[in-house]
């Protein structure tokens, strides 16, 4: 779900939904669903609010992602930085033609089965709501948590520093400003009833940890949790564009072979218990 936020007049974010991606420059609000068996791979990006061709560097990712993945995203976590110095290299070359700055953030989750990994760049950010606790997966490349690596500002003081919107990494980085570096998370293992949640910083801006995991606590499909999220912000009057990507897992494969364990386990003992009565009426004639 994404909308353009009360004071913009365009719409400079993108989400991706395993394949699917829209042009939401224009349109106040957007929301879309999908159902996926197992494999996916889901991503926000957000062109960079006072950098000229964000919606265009935003899109460009999605093109990029599903030029590459579209097909087959088993390879993802090899191919993932061959996919993201493509687009950066796009954008840079965009950049030189049109005499501008063009940049964008991304987060990206990638679901393989039963396993999961966040990989990201600039401050968008994924959350992992699971029984009650909120995580954050992501990381984010600002001046302000570079502080805090560095011990010279705390949490709590980061979150109200105004060096959390310097990002010190973001795709449209030329080499001669910094090398580009991905941030990618250690493997998740995925439960049943995990809720994970992509989002622009238009959405952490507005809503604090004790928030996020209230609406992600709140029952309903992903579809109607990322909506009550955003009309959430909206409702404190942000003036950034913001974006909600809710993903449910609602079954795992250890979940279907233990069904299908029991399953077949019953089959069997009944038709064991089916021959031994044979047996037995057979024995008694």
């Amino acid at each position: 779900c994404t909308d353009i936020g009360n004071g913009r007049h365009e719409n400079q974010d993108n989400f991706y939904l395993n394949g699917i991606f829209d042009n939401v420059k224009k349109k106040k609000l957007l929301s879309k669903s999908i159902t996926f068996k197992r494999n996916a791979l889901f991503a926000v990006a957000d062109g960079m609010g006072g950098q000229s061709f964000g919606g265009y560097a935003s899109k460009t990712v999605m093109r990029f992602l599903k030029s590459y993945f579209f097909k087959n995203i088993s390879d993802f976590d090899e191919n993932i930085e061959l996919c993201i110095n493509a687009i950066n290299s796009e954008l840079c070359s965009e950049a030189q033609k049109t005499g501008t700055k063009i940049g964008t953030t991304i987060v990206l989750l990638s679901i393989e089965k039963d396993k999961a990994r966040v990989y990201n760049i600039g401050d968008s950010r994924c959350y992992l709501y699971r029984k009650g606790s909120l995580s954050q997966l992501s990381k984010d490349h600002t001046i302000a948590e570079e502080l805090v690596n560095m011990n010279i500002l705390t949490p709590d003081k980061a979150k109200k520093d105004y060096r959390k919107h310097c990002l010190t990494q973001y795709l449209g980085l030329s080499q001669d400003e910094m090398l580009l570096s991905i941030y990618k998370s250690p493997e998740i293992i995925l439960k049943k009833g995990d809720r994970l949640l992509l989002c622009s910083d238009g959405v952490t801006e507005k809503l604090n940890d004790l928030e996020i995991k209230k609406l992600l606590s709140e029952k309903g499909n992903s579809r109607r949790v990322a909506n009550k999220i955003i009309n959430k912000v909206l409702d404190k009057n942000v003036g950034d564009n913001v974006t909600a990507l809710v993903v449910n897992i609602e079954d795992t494969l250890k979940d279907k072979i233990f069904r299908r364990f029991i399953c077949y386990g019953l089959i069997i003992l009944f038709l064991t218990a089916l021959i031994l009565m044979m047996l037995f009426m057979f024995n008694k004639k």
